[in-house]
């Protein structure tokens, strides 16, 4: 199950291609990191979508940075964000980090709710979220 983090006025849902179509809501604003789009059901509502692409270990800043900013934006604005990559847990975990440690949470408090919002991936982001690129990502949009 793909729990809602309640944050401000909106919110953030994380999922991959997998789970995506029965996560979906018609409130949600779509953020897709992955190549290409997801499958979005033929009954389903017309939502937002964005697309913000890059490779899941890039090295460099800017993209990380860009989807981060974008997705808090939405969130800013009372956005019930729907972010996913392909398998939910690259991309979608440090972005979503990035974007509670935007929010003023600590290292520990973004990673046990993402752990605690998306719990088949808690072992993986308990891996992902302590390497040097996650840590550094939150440190900057913390700062």
């Amino acid at each position: 199950e793909n729990l809602r983090m309640v944050i401000g006025e909106g919110s953030l849902t994380l999922c991959d291609l997998l789970d995506f179509q029965e996560t979906l809501s018609e409130d949600h604003t779509v953020v897709t990191l992955c190549h290409g789009p997801p499958a979005f059901p033929k009954d389903a509502p017309l939502v937002p979508w964005l697309h913000r692409y890059f490779r899941a270990h890039d090295t460099r800043d800017e993209p990380w940075l860009c989807a981060i900013e974008e997705v808090r934006s939405l969130i800013d604005e009372g956005r019930h964000v729907l972010l996913h990559c392909v398998y939910g847990r690259d991309r979608t975990g440090v972005v979503a980090y990035g974007v509670l440690r935007s929010f003023g949470w600590s290292h520990l408090e973004a990673k046990s709710t993402l752990q605690a919002h998306r719990p088949r991936m808690a072992r993986t982001w308990a891996m992902r979220l302590e390497e040097a690129k996650a840590r550094d990502l939150g440190d900057l949009v913390a700062s």
